[in-house]
């Protein structure tokens, strides 16, 4: 990601310490702050249960990609998210399901 220009920002509650390349935030909402695209990559459950209406009013588009199937997709659509995941079918939408 950050080869196509992309700024990443992590959060992960055991990350003890600075990761080359990455600005580590300090909770999953700072990591929220501005971002583009949520990228879930672990299964946490303070991420599973996170509320995704604050998350998105911190977030300047509503994207999600759970690489982990653990978001509760009707909940992010219900929330205005676009949502992707591995294994469930393309990205969705409330407005029409599918984005292509």
């Amino acid at each position: 990601l950050r080869g196509w220009g992309a700024i990443v920002v992590a959060f992960d509650p055991v990350i003890l310490g600075p990761i080359e390349g990455l600005r580590i935030a300090s909770s999953k909402e700072e990591a929220c702050i501005g971002a583009d695209v949520l990228l879930v990559g672990t299964e946490w459950s303070e991420f599973a249960t996170a509320d995704l209406s604050v998350i998105g009013r911190l977030m300047s588009n509503r994207i999600i990609v759970d690489s982990r199937n653990i978001i509760n997709m009707e909940e992010a659509l219900n929330a205005g998210f676009g949502y992707t995941c591995v294994g469930r079918g393309n990205v969705k939408t409330l407005a029409d399901n599918v984005v292509r």
